[in-house]
């Protein structure tokens, strides 16, 4: 009909005859013709663009917002805030990353170009965990009543964490212009190499707090609850497991598309048991001595061995191993970021068609402007428990609320039009696809959010 009224046929128009088609294979056979027949296979829907036809708003053609609005005279307040959204959490994160690699190869790696650097083990320093005699006989010092680094080493980490995190920024920006499919090799071995030293970190943390009988001093420092912690706590989990916004893009990546289901669930269910194990086992052996950057903990690992003795050849390469964890894995995801965002803001200002396939060139320069601004925030602040809060505060609305919301309107929609037997689709789940229980997930990521911003 389309083409036929004088314009060209668009992707929502092939579309529009899958489902024709599905229907009338459906009226055939002599079984229903609602939506819980057919599958789209041809078509990648993402979750900004269904917020557009769920979630959008009708508007009078005579209105102000019209000049907004789409071609059916409806406004996607959803889905430009599902867009906007999604920008600002992926710039976050791409920004941690850019400051958790800095923090960590300027520990494992003494500045070059720099004459008699100090020990870099030294910016690993947590003053404000020590007392007035160690303070006094470290490389800290007493600043306005609180043990600070002292003003060389303060100095020397911190052009030492400028200097590694520009040349994260500029790799990145050159493997920007790489096709990501090219890298498919490299991300799974860095990706192997990540979930290892998640298992080495598990198992060293646990059998040390199960052997040690050293000193304790200072745990009694240590409250065993603190419902303050539990925000910040909320915020580092939702952080660490939020992945979804950027699976459309991902699986045009994969060979075998119909394992993706299988794969993401098993790489987030390994990782949030491993990250469970792991915030138990450094909470009970490090203390109040953990630094912000666990692995970083890691540094003095020593397999065991006694003051004075030898450390082992196996322990020094299981720390080296975990210090390199965060920026392997860092190294990793930056990459996946910069494409689902550049995917983004191609489809928000127009760049592309929605189901037109698009190569690393013409998204390279979004790539490398995001990868600059990233750089730059965190050379602005590198507080890592701070950009994590920030980053949560927008990724539980993404993560957890809209995609309610989103359920419950498409939900609706479709049992008016088809009947109440559209209310089951072939992704349908018993008991997660009730009403009941995405309105509970709905308030609960309202009170998380809270949470979050307390």
């Amino acid at each position: 009909d389309g083409a036929a009224g004088g314009r060209e046929p668009t992707a929502e128009d092939a579309t529009v005859g899958e489902v024709v088609a599905a229907r009338r294979a459906g009226r055939r056979a002599g079984r229903p013709v609602g939506p819980h027949l057919f599958r789209i296979e041809r078509r990648t829907f993402e979750l900004t663009e269904m917020c557009g036809v769920f979630l959008s708003l009708p508007v009078e053609p005579s209105s102000f917002l019209h000049r907004f609005s789409d071609a059916q005279g409806r406004l996607p307040l959803a889905r430009v805030g599902m867009e906007v959204l999604l920008c600002c959490n992926i710039m976050i994160s791409c920004w941690l990353y850019v400051s958790i690699f800095g923090s960590s190869l300027s520990i494992i790696v003494p500045q070059p170009f720099v004459q008699d650097p100090p020990d870099i083990s030294k910016c690993l320093a947590v003053c404000s965990a020590l007392e007035q005699a160690p303070c006094l006989a470290s490389d800290c010092q007493w600043v306005n009543g609180t043990c600070a680094k002292g003003a060389p080493l303060e100095a020397y980490c911190d052009s030492s964490y400028s200097f590694f995190s520009w040349t994260f920024g500029i790799v990145m920006m050159a493997v920007a212009c790489l096709d990501l499919s090219g890298l498919s090799a490299i991300q799974g071995c860095l990706s192997l190499f990540a979930f290892c030293s998640l298992l080495v970190m598990v198992a060293t943390t646990a059998i040390a707090a199960l052997t040690d009988t050293g000193d304790d001093t200072g745990w009694d420092r240590v409250p065993v609850t603190n419902w303050g912690g539990l925000g910040q706590l909320i915020t580092c989990a939702v952080t660490s497991q939020m992945s979804h916004q950027g699976v459309p893009t991902l699986v045009t990546t994969m060979r075998k598309k119909h394992r993706a289901k299988k794969v993401f669930c098993y790489a987030l269910a390994y990782s949030l048991s491993m990250y469970y194990l792991l915030c138990i086992s450094t909470s009970v052996f490090f203390g109040p001595s953990i630094t912000p950057i666990v692995t970083l903990n890691w540094e003095r690992y020593s397999g065991g061995a006694a003051a004075g003795q030898a450390v082992p050849w196996w322990a020094s390469a299981l720390s080296f191993m975990v210090l390199l964890f965060p920026v392997v894995s860092v190294s990793a995801a930056f990459p996946l970021q910069l494409v689902v965002i550049s995917e983004i803001l191609q489809k928000a200002f127009g760049g592309s068609e929605a189901g037109a396939p698009r190569g690393a060139l013409s998204s390279a320069p979004l790539r490398i402007m995001c990868c600059f601004v990233s750089v730059c925030l965190a050379q602005a602040l590198n507080n890592v428990s701070q950009i994590i809060a920030a980053n949560a505060a927008v990724a539980i609305v993404v993560a957890f609320a809209l995609p309610c919301l989103l359920h419950i309107a498409a939900r609706r929609a479709s049992v008016e039009r088809w009947g109440p037997e559209a209310a089951v689709t072939p992704y349908h789940t018993p008991i997660v696809s009730s009403t009941p229980f995405v309105c509970l997930i709905l308030a609960a990521s309202c009170a998380i959010e809270g949470f979050a911003l307390y």
